[in-house]
């Protein structure tokens, strides 16, 4: 019979311990917990398509240049990137050489691409171009930017088989 009341009086005092922790509790019940979102970094590129430096003669005695072809450039805002042109020779600076279409011709043309529209500052393929003044770099916007490209061809590399020559020039936004 001790054991009973023992017993009995254990579980009262489990149960008033309960109760009484039942009703300290505070109501309603809360916690809280973050939202989290990672913007990773990005550009993208267009071109408003071929720089076209019209029809001339092969004994033009004058260069031929173009107005412009336009690059677009959609970067993350206040990322730093640069624009580098390559011709499918590869150089480094700027140049390249056109092949013609019929076959045959091995005659080639060489040209330039340049910055501006007074053909003095190159454009290269690597971060060295001056997209700015500071140190070749742009800053995203999160909008597109433009800049233009120009083309030059020397009278003196104009003597060659009539035919339409052409180049391809890969874009590369470095970011």
């Amino acid at each position: 019979m001790l054991f009973k009341k023992t017993l009995l009086a254990s579980a009262l005092l489990a149960l008033g311990g309960f109760a009484v922790s039942a009703t300290g509790a505070t109501s309603p019940a809360s916690a809280s917990f973050q939202i989290k979102l990672t913007i990773a970094k990005a550009c993208s590129v267009t071109t408003s398509g071929p720089l076209d430096l019209g029809t001339v003669d092969s004994n033009q005695s004058t260069d031929a240049t173009a107005n412009a072809s336009n690059i677009s450039v959609t970067c993350s805002k206040k990322l730093p990137y640069s624009v580098g042109l390559t011709p499918s020779s590869s150089s480094t600076d700027g140049t390249g050489t056109m092949k013609g279409t019929i076959a045959g011709n091995t005659d080639t043309i060489a040209y330039a691409l340049y910055q501006n529209a007074g053909n003095t500052t190159a454009w290269g393929n690597t971060a060295s171009n001056s997209l700015t003044a500071a140190n070749g770099l742009a800053a995203g916007t999160g909008s597109a930017q433009t800049y233009k490209v120009y083309g030059k061809v020397l009278s003196a590399n104009l003597n060659v088989m009539p035919d339409s020559y052409s180049d391809s020039i890969a874009v590369n936004v470095t970011y």
